[in-house]
């Protein structure tokens, strides 16, 4: 994830930063950042250590991963907000 500033004139500050991870409605992750700063006309890249467990899935869901799997591509639901100033 990449937080970019494109206002040539100040930084931007960057905080209450908040997303959810999550695989056909059923939560994965929770990625949290603590405020930070980015230079005028700069990007910052966030760097995350996800930890997770297994989740339950239907036998259906089950399904639709090994298909996503053969097809290399699963898709993942990503939520979430940050405040900016």
């Amino acid at each position: 994830m990449v937080a970019q500033n494109g206002n040539s004139r100040a930084h931007s500050t960057f905080s209450d930063i908040n997303f959810n991870l999550s695989y056909q409605g059923q939560p994965i992750a929770r990625m949290i950042a603590e405020p930070f700063d980015v230079p005028k006309s700069s990007s910052k890249t966030l760097n995350y250590v996800v930890r997770f467990a297994s989740i339950p899935l239907t036998p259906d869901q089950m399904e639709e991963v090994d298909e996503s799997w053969k097809r290399d591509v699963i898709g993942f639901d990503l939520k979430g907000s940050a405040r900016t100033r």
